[in-house]
């Protein structure tokens, strides 16, 4: 059921089952608020579990979070750590995940059992399932080992980020200058669903970050400005930091390569997301939270590639085997899932390339969308190719990766044979020098032999003979 809770009953009137039903008629309000709202996973994918270390801090901190997922149509479950029955909750039940998508707001775990581990999280990831991972200055085990798993390295406990040129002084109330604002932040459409917003309009308090680099499936989302770097408060560095300027990484995102849905993100702050500071930091800073939540679910930016086809371009016929030189056809349909729409919709990238492979690419060329001469929209990438002058096993390859939508890999084998002996030209224009010559010996053969057999001597000729006979 959408927003229930796990509780163990109280005696009638105690405090504790007083504030667990007020929370429990609250979360109805809520889901009866958002009947109606299509389901905006892909495939169905709207079970969501929230972690929070009490439950009182989702009533009081992340109202927003709560809200906007109910709203939106999600089936949300709310897990507090200080929940007697927390143990009993598992990631997987009876061999199915129970969730599609985990939200962890308990930066300073430790552990939240073996149904709940970083290693556990993981495989969850790489079975399609997606991950949203809040972190903190004071995090525990789980929050780095989960971390680490997206390919994410944390600084070291009680370091936070530090920018004495860019930071917010309203918020900033220690003055530590630990309250910053970003440098920078991803331009990919399906992350940030307003489009690219200002940097400067992102607050960050939290822990610094580095990627690893033998991760290449991690990218930066939001980042540090030239000016920012990892260290203690009110200390000053003696040591080398994790990162510096640029390199300070505020929050990360990973899509997994074997599935579609399969999405990890990370955000180096937790009281980023909470109802005071979004309320404070404007409306961007919380769309650009939520922005990423939503894409975390699912919400925006997977990607499906079917009905591929090619054929010679001359018939329209599509063979599993061609000849060296032949004109084919190569086309694909491509759709991505909209959310708010609650169905696939058709999407031509401009930048998706195919290739055509025995070992390396003998060519690469660029798909360009296919246009519908009745609708004017269709979900159909085309490109003409050429065959090469070499026979083998070849096969139609696409490996479409680009931050923010899940990745298109697809590969299809056709054979490439040579001519026939009945299928070369008669005469090719390489070779007319040749014809031309034997032509012409032919035609100076006859010349010759005409001369000899019919031609006439001259009257010269004919006196020296009969000088020559009267001798």
């Amino acid at each position: 059921m959408a927003g229930s809770f796990w509780y163990r009953l109280q005696p009638r009137g105690s405090t504790r089952w007083v504030l667990t039903m007020l929370g429990m008629i609250f979360m109805l309000l809520i889901v009866m608020g958002g009947a109606g709202v299509v389901a905006i996973g892909p495939d169905g994918r709207d079970r969501v579990v929230v972690i929070v270390p009490t439950l009182s801090d989702m009533q009081e901190k992340y109202k927003t979070i709560q809200e906007h997922l109910v709203e939106t149509g999600y089936a949300v479950t709310v897990k507090a750590l200080d929940a007697p029955d927390t143990a009993e909750i598992l990631l997987m039940q009876d061999g199915e995940y129970v969730f599609d998508t985990a939200v962890s707001l308990v930066p300073r775990a430790q552990n939240l059992g073996p149904g709940w581990s970083a290693g556990a999280v993981l495989d969850f990831v790489d079975q399609g399932g997606s991950v949203f991972v809040a972190a903190d200055y004071n995090y525990g085990a789980f929050t780095k080992q989960l971390a680490a798993g997206l390919g994410v390295q944390l600084d070291d406990k009680l370091n936070v980020v530090i920018d004495h040129g860019s930071f917010d002084a309203g918020l900033d109330q220690d003055g530590s200058h630990s309250f910053i604002k970003a440098g920078g932040v991803t331009k990919a459409k399906p992350i940030v669903n307003a489009g690219s917003p200002s940097a400067s309009s992102i607050l960050f308090k939290g822990v610094g970050a580095s990627l690893y680099t033998s991760n290449e499936l991690v990218e930066p989302v939001l980042w540090g400005s030239p000016s920012a770097y990892c260290g203690r408060k009110f200390e000053s560095a003696t040591d080398i930091p994790l990162a510096s300027g640029n390199e300070v990484v505020l929050g990360a995102v990973l899509q997994a390569r074997n599935t579609g849905t399969g999405r990890g993100a990370y955000i180096g702050g937790v009281a980023m997301l909470q109802d005071q500071v979004m309320q404070l930091a404007g409306v961007k800073h919380r769309d650009f939270y939520l922005d990423l939540l939503s894409w975390t679910c699912g919400e925006r930016g997977v990607l499906k590639a079917e009905n591929v086809r090619h054929w010679l371009a001359n018939n329209g016929e599509q063979r599993g085997t061609y000849k060296v030189q032949d004109d084919i056809g190569f086309a694909l349909d491509v759709f991505e899932w909209a959310g708010a729409l609650g169905h696939w919709i058709p999407t031509t990238p401009e930048d998706m390339q195919v290739e055509f492979t025995m070992l390396n690419p003998y060519i690469r060329a660029r798909l360009v969308p296919l246009v519908s001469e009745s609708s004017g929209e269709s979900a159909s990438m085309h490109a003409n190719l050429t065959i090469p002058d070499v026979i083998g096993i070849y096969k139609f390859e696409i490996a479409y990766v680009r931050t923010g939508y899940s990745h298109v890999a697809l590969m299809e084998n056709v054979n490439v044979r040579p001519f026939w002996h009945n299928e070369y030209e008669r005469f090719i224009p390489q070779a007319y020098p040749y014809y031309a010559s034997a032509f012409v010996m032919m035609g100076s053969l006859i010349v010759f032999t005409a001369v000899v057999l019919y031609g006439k001597p001259t009257v010269d000729a004919e006196r020296q003979h009969k000088a020559k006979d009267a001798r």
